[in-house]
């Protein structure tokens, strides 16, 4: 299993309402430095689709290859194929990438514009484009509002 370095900087917030121990998924973690030294690294067989490998060697620790890949713009590591050349930070610039911003979970909990509202069966609603035109719904042409 690949170490996420990225998502153990997370933090970490007890939740008011159940008392648990949550991770902030949407707090910031990755800041893309543009001062810093790297090493250009070709992928071999030994290290397709495997940025931990490429991790383990550079920085003598496998948990940065998320950070690699992020870093190279690649979103699934089975993308590292044999012979693609990475950009890796030398090892003293590597905790320039990572960053703890987040937000109070509890506040996001009570912002009521991030909550979407519910919508009601008889509630009126704006035609979408892709039932424009369809014969199980009901359209009234004036108002184009879908009536059920």
């Amino acid at each position: 299993m690949l170490k996420n370095s990225l998502l153990l900087e997370k933090r970490t917030k007890k939740y008011s309402k159940t008392n648990e121990d949550m991770i902030d998924l949407m707090s910031k973690t990755f800041v893309f430095s543009i001062d810093f030294e790297y090493t250009l690294i070709e992928v071999t067989e030994m290290s397709v689709a495997r940025p931990d490998i490429i991790s383990k060697i550079v920085y003598n620790d496998d948990q940065y290859g998320d950070l690699i890949c992020k870093i190279n713009g690649i979103s699934n590591p089975l993308e590292l194929n044999l012979g693609r050349i990475l950009v890796v930070p030398e090892p003293p610039y590597i905790k320039n990438f990572m960053t703890k911003e987040s937000e109070d979970i509890d506040n996001l909990a009570k912002d009521s514009s991030l909550r979407p509202t519910p919508k009601h069966k008889k509630e009126k609603r704006k035609v979408n484009e892709a039932v424009d035109g369809d014969v199980r719904y009901k359209i009234d042409s004036s108002n184009r509002i879908i009536v059920y």
